[in-house]
């Protein structure tokens, strides 16, 4: 059984301001930046004007997808949000994705890139948030890969927790179990669930 507690008034109506703040920025700013995006002819990376960071990171083009399937999920400028999300996501899967020993690399340029906990839980989270909206097969396929490659790859069994940097075969680069990216795991675990 769940009960309603009244919000305080002031409380109320400082959410009520924060809700339109948020309203105005998705509205003025994100979803223009969104249908003013356009892929990159060379490495047909999704590039959002205004944006900092690299195009070919994978935590960059996460970024698109999550945004885009946020977007998507609200109904605000719904095609072209799926439009970009479904580019990026095929940027992602097509170059960071490691054909050799599993894994999502940061780089696509860099073919001798460690692996970073990180960005697999980045793009696990981007993976859920898109198969939350599109339903795609394929997409699905690449959540179950990715939440086996956090387990079998960067658990740490023996002492708990997740070692944070890896060769790209996957030999640890570092002794720390206590990986920053606990809490982007959490969100990237949390979203597959809701997703699945």
């Amino acid at each position: 059984h769940c009960s309603v507690i009244p919000l305080d008034p002031t409380l109320a109506n400082r959410l009520e301001v924060l809700l339109h703040d948020v309203e105005n920025f998705v509205r003025d700013q994100l979803v223009p930046a969104f249908v003013a995006a356009r892929m990159d002819s060379e490495t047909a990376a999704i590039v959002v004007p205004g944006w900092d960071g690299d195009p070919q990171a994978a935590e960059y083009q996460a970024a698109v997808v999550r945004s885009g399937a946020a977007l998507e999920q609200y109904g605000l400028a719904a095609e072209d949000a799926r439009r970009l999300s479904t580019r990026a996501m095929d940027f992602i899967v097509r170059n960071l994705w490691d054909e050799d020993h599993g894994g999502w690399i940061e780089l696509a340029r860099e073919v001798g890139e460690e692996k970073q906990t990180i960005t697999q839980a980045r793009v696990l989270t981007a993976l859920a948030e898109f198969l939350m909206v599109s339903g795609d097969f394929e997409v699905a396929e690449r959540v179950v890969e990715t939440f086996k490659v956090v387990q079998v790859f960067c658990a740490d069994n023996l002492s708990g927790g997740y070692r944070s940097r890896f060769a790209r075969d996957w030999t640890i680069m570092d002794s720390d179990s206590n990986s920053g990216a606990l809490p982007m795991l959490a969100e990237g675990f949390a979203t597959t669930y809701l997703a699945t």
